[in-house]
């Protein structure tokens, strides 16, 4: 039978019908393909994807906590209750890894919130079941109960979901995937803080801008990164399941225990100059540095002075000669009554030669 030329009735009818349909199958198809391909992608986590708990101010811990891969914070400097932490990874506090995940977990956070179209999602998780997708409620996200994430047999569906402040679960609320759902590809951005509840069963990538806490017994198969608040664990267990994305960080330095050594006191002053004294004492030893180290050494004393030239040196041999002792010895000859005798025998030979003169005149 010969197809109706276009200009023919049956022809124009035949076209009205066949247009009418298509247009009728896009305005069908657009919105449900809107809402069942509203495509997530993995946020560019780069080296936090190392980190399972990340903070920005500190992290705090009570209990015994496991964690799969590394523990950081930057600027701040804390990790409290460390010694009953298990850590898969190293510690980074304030170094310059823990500040390039910070700066990573910033970009991988402002993509995540930026993703678009977003599917409407009212503030209540529980009793629900997702495909992938971007799901974003303008403020509070709260779970209760059960959360349950459908890859629909594609290993690489992505969920992303924006909470435009908190988001809170309820004690024993579990978030549970099924049908090939990765726990690599599940984030939650969040605007404010996020409160895992006591004995929670939670999977996906936490990045909060302010504090994540884990109240105790909450399990994650995931990680905590807080941007500028606190980490707060309490008897947590973190699985870290192994991503495309996961990147490799160098270990920690460790810390000197030992601290460093405090400096040396100062020397005492040299000898003083003739009839000067000696120099002060040497200084007192340095106090011992930070984490237990040993103090300086004192310092050494200062010389002694010299004696002056002007001093009276000290006699320590007696001179030759005679030495008054103050000691009476034996006395020597008479020698007054000698001379008695001397005077009376001149006068005696003057009177003669004075008479010998006057008998010649």
């Amino acid at each position: 039978m010969p197809t109706p030329a276009r200009g023919t009735p049956s022809g124009r009818a035949r076209l009205r019908t066949v247009s009418a349909t298509a247009l009728a199958a896009m305005f069908l198809a657009g919105p449900l393909a809107s809402a069942a391909h509203a495509v997530a992608e993995v946020p560019p986590l780069g080296t936090a994807s190392a980190f399972s708990v990340l903070a920005g101010s500190t992290v705090t811990n009570t209990g015994a906590t496991t964690i799969d891969r590394s523990v950081g914070v930057h600027p701040g400097t804390a990790v409290t209750g460390e010694s009953t932490m298990t850590v898969g990874g190293t510690t980074h506090k304030a170094d310059a890894v823990a500040l390039q995940a910070k700066n990573d977990l910033t970009a991988a956070y402002n993509q995540a919130a930026g993703q678009t179209p977003p599917i409407a999602q009212d503030d209540e998780l529980g009793g629900e079941t997702k495909v992938g997708g971007i799901y974003k409620h303008p403020s509070a996200m709260a779970l209760t109960g059960e959360l349950t994430l459908d890859g629909a047999n594609d290993p690489d569906s992505i969920w992303v979901f924006q909470a435009g402040s908190t988001l809170v679960t309820a004690s024993g609320a579990s978030v549970t995937l099924i049908n090939q759902a990765n726990p690599c590809n599940v984030f939650w951005q969040v605007s404010s803080s996020a409160t895992i509840g006591t004995t929670t069963d939670f999977v996906g990538t936490i990045m909060a801008e302010a504090t994540i806490t884990m109240q105790t017994g909450a399990t994650i198969v995931g990680r905590t990164l807080a941007r500028s608040g606190a980490v707060n664990l309490d008897n947590n267990v973190f699985t870290s399941p192994d991503c495309d994305y996961d990147e490799d960080v160098d270990d920690a330095v460790e810390e000197d225990d030992d601290g460093t050594d405090g400096t040396d006191g100062t020397d005492g002053g040299t000898g003083g100059t003739d009839d000067g004294t000696g120099g002060t004492n040497g200084g007192t030893g340095g106090t011992g540095g930070t984490n237990g180290g040993t103090g300086g050494t004192v310092g050494t004393n200062g010389g002694t002075g010299n004696a002056s030239d002007d001093d009276a040196v000290q006699v320590t041999q007696a001179p030759a000669g005679a030495v008054d002792t103050g000691v009476a010895g034996p006395t020597g000859p008479d020698y007054p009554i000698l001379g008695g005798w001397v005077l009376a025998v001149g006068f005696g030979v003057l009177a003669l030669v004075a008479l010998r003169r006057r008998q010649y005149m």
